[in-house]
């Protein structure tokens, strides 16, 4: 595979990994989990682009990520709407993309 946009599938699964072993409520509430990690990433910015008060904007994101849908359920209803009605398609740019990151995928998947 030449083209390998999966290897930072392996360090997003360690993080992951560790969330799991450190907190026992992310083995069963995936929004908990998605809220530690982007925690953690959000902490790990530089200080110079946060516009307010760390606590305050965590407080906001948990309620978000709590209260909105999560991102697979988004992602899987942009499929639904353009690979099944047929509407509002991506550029021809994106979709040979996503054909590619598909291919990609499913030859690592398989790999393991």
């Amino acid at each position: 595979m030449k083209y390998n946009a999966f290897k930072k599938l392996d360090k997003v699964e360690d993080v992951v990994r560790q969330q799991l072993k450190d907190n026992i409520v992310c083995r069963d509430n995936t929004t908990y989990l998605h809220y530690l990690i982007l925690k953690d990433y959000y902490k790990a910015t530089s200080d110079k682009g946060k516009q307010c008060d760390t606590e305050a904007f965590l407080s906001d994101l948990y309620d978000l990520l709590h209260y909105a849908p999560n991102a697979e359920t988004i992602q899987r209803a942009r499929r639904k709407v353009q690979n099944k009605y047929k509407e509002y398609q991506p550029k021809k740019a994106v979709k040979e993309l996503r054909e590619k990151l598909m291919d990609d995928y499913s030859d690592y998947a398989v790999a393991d």
